[in-house]
């Protein structure tokens, strides 16, 4: 800035004074707009739109539900039991669907839990075979036979807890009691 006689001093005053006048410039447009309303703003608050014409008197309007008819008779009491008895029905039936789609899940989780190769004996442990006849049937020791009957019962007990909520911690220590 001293090329022109200017020194740093003087640069600063010229933004700051360019800074005032841009700012002066501002509230004045700020103060025009406060002063020149638009005419829906005008309509928003004038008393004249506040009240409601008289020509637009329209009668209540009807109630939405009709009220029932009171020389109709109620549905009688067996029309009632009957509908009710086609409920229970249907209700028996979506449970036994709902029983039977737990069964296959708890097999599909059964047997996401084992290895292919002893998913044969898995399910033939779950099915109550005992360690010899599982042996026999998938060709395996049976050892592994014992392993996998041993993993069977202890998949169907983690699901029974898990369902039950249960905790085996020990509430004095809070150690687990496995």
């Amino acid at each position: 800035m001293g090329y022109f006689g200017f020194g740093w001093r003087d640069g600063v005053l010229l933004i700051a004074a360019l800074t005032a006048v841009y700012l002066a410039l501002s509230l004045l447009k700020l103060a025009q707009l406060r002063r020149h309303r638009t005419p829906s703003d005008e309509a928003v608050h004038s008393p004249a739109i506040a009240a409601p014409p008289q020509f637009m008197d329209f009668p209540p309007a009807a109630p939405a539900i009709p009220d029932p008819d009171p020389t109709e008779a109620p549905a009688s009491f067996g029309d009632r039991l009957a509908a009710r008895v086609g409920f229970d029905d249907e209700m028996e039936r979506l449970r036994g669907e709902v029983e039977s789609l737990r069964r296959e899940v708890a097999e599909l989780r059964a047997a996401r839990r084992v290895s292919p190769q002893y998913s044969d004996a898995m399910a033939l442990a779950q099915r109550g075979y005992d360690a010899r006849g599982i042996a026999a049937e998938c060709g395996i020791s049976v050892g592994e036979a014992e392993l996998v009957s041993a993993l069977s019962r202890n998949a169907a007990n983690i699901d029974d807890e898990v369902s039950d909520g249960g905790d085996d911690r020990d509430t004095a220590t809070g150690f687990a009691g496995r």
